[in-house]
């Protein structure tokens, strides 16, 4: 559903990149991951040209849920991948508004992902792209 919302608009490539073909289960409040979700697509989508790509990818493990948004946009600085999560961090100061956020949706996803339990971070390389992922406790099917 996170990925219908915002492929309309996108402007670039955005595909489910899973191979899990049986549900994954997490401790998680639906319309928070929805919004989180939504919110690091949004980020990627500002950050990668027309000609890159942005994969979703869902991972089941043993006792957590991964969820990878994964780009191929120009990267983050690594002295400033620490720092994205802060409220109001902008990698690039002189963007404006409209062109390069608040610097809150990172911040927004950091919060609601910790309140659901779970974790987020940030991986980078410069021109190449980033990785942010989301780790969840995972829960058994309900029967």
């Amino acid at each position: 559903d996170a990925i219908a919302a915002v492929s309309a608009t996108a402007g670039v490539q955005v595909a489910l990149a899973t191979n899990v073909h049986t549900p994954v289960h997490a401790r998680a409040d639906a319309r928070r991951l929805h919004q989180c979700i939504v919110n690091l697509l949004q980020n990627a989508i500002t950050h990668t040209p027309s000609h890159g790509r942005i994969t979703v990818d869902v991972i089941r493990n043993t006792d957590h849920a991964t969820i990878v948004v994964e780009d191929t946009g120009s990267g983050i600085p690594p002295e400033h991948v620490p720092l994205v999560f802060d409220r109001f961090h902008r990698v690039d100061p002189s963007r404006a508004r409209t062109s390069g956020g608040m610097g809150l949706g990172l911040a927004v996803v950091r919060e609601l992902v910790t309140g659901m339990g779970g974790r987020v971070w940030a991986e980078s390389t410069l021109d190449v792209g980033s990785r942010f992922v989301i780790e969840l406790h995972g829960t058994e099917p309900h029967r």
